[in-house]
Order: structure tokens, then sequence, then C-alpha cells
């Protein structure tokens, strides 16, 4: 399928997890892989992404407390 066509999505539904077996979860996870590797088998590996961490300048502090409350 992935030779033929243009596959630009799938969706694994149905499964319901099991806390005593995981061996659904485990093959769904191998499935979804498996279908990616298909997918991107023949393009590049290349690193397009920017990797360079710049730390923000601005403090950001989303709490609804001040740091100089006292408790």
């Amino acid at each position: 399928m992935f030779e033929e066509k243009n596959v630009v999505g799938f969706d694994i539904v149905e499964l319901c997890p099991n806390p005593k077996e995981k061996s659904s979860d485990f093959l769904a996870a191998k499935l979804y892989y498996k279908m990616l590797s298909y997918k991107f088998k023949n393009d590049a590996a290349g690193d397009d992404f920017d990797n360079e961490y710049k730390p923000s300048k601005s403090k950001n502090n989303n709490s609804k407390f001040k740091e100089d409350d006292e408790y």
C-alpha cells in the first residue's frame, strides 16, 4: 500500500489496554512503528532541525503565588 499510494495518515483504534497483559499494547506499538518505517523508508535521515538551545531571558512563572509570598 505504501509503495503504490501516498499515505498521509493512519490510525490504530479499538485498543483496550489491559493492565494484566501488555501483549496487545506491544503489538499496536510494533504495528505503528512498522507502518512509519514503510512510510519513511526512502526518505533521507538528515537533521533539518535547529538543535541549539537558547535559554529565554524572560522569566516564565505561571504560578498564582508570588515568590516573596510567605506561607
